[in-house]
């Protein structure tokens, strides 16, 4: 069986297609549940689909599609053992922190380089091989 040989232009085709993958797959999933300075103004302005919200109490749970309506909050909420798509109202006054998903800035930059190392070696033993195996 006779194997058709890589000329240059694939081989940098194939390298340039694996940088870019990696590339994606770090800055795509690099996002964090961090806390929101001003929730108020973040909820109307941004309306983040899913949030976390501390409530004064301490109690935890998720917010889907949260809004804000006057002084209510409101939106599909998740606590612990129960599914998604119980509707709830608070008073925005018992929130004491909200966190949404933001870039994190330090998981990219970590991504992005380990990223960019796996592929310098992969290239480099990619080429390494083919130069070894074509005389």
């Amino acid at each position: 069986m006779h194997l058709a040989r890589r000329t240059p232009s694939t081989r940098w085709r194939a390298i340039g297609a694996t940088a870019v993958s990696v590339l994606a797959l770090g800055v795509c999933g690099c996002t964090a549940l961090r806390p929101v300075n001003a929730p108020g103004e973040y909820i109307e302005s941004i309306r983040p689909k899913v949030v976390r919200i501390t409530r004064s109490d301490g109690s935890q749970f998720l917010m889907v599609g949260a809004r804000l309506e006057n002084d209510t909050l409101m939106g599909f909420v998740a606590h612990k053992d129960e599914p998604v798509g119980v509707f709830e109202e608070m008073p925005f006054s018992d929130v004491s922190k909200l966190e949404a998903q933001q870039w994190a800035s330090d998981r990219t930059v970590a991504a992005v380089t380990a990223g960019a190392v796996v592929w310098a070696g992969l290239s480099y033993l990619i080429i390494r091989h083919i130069e070894d195996t074509n005389p």
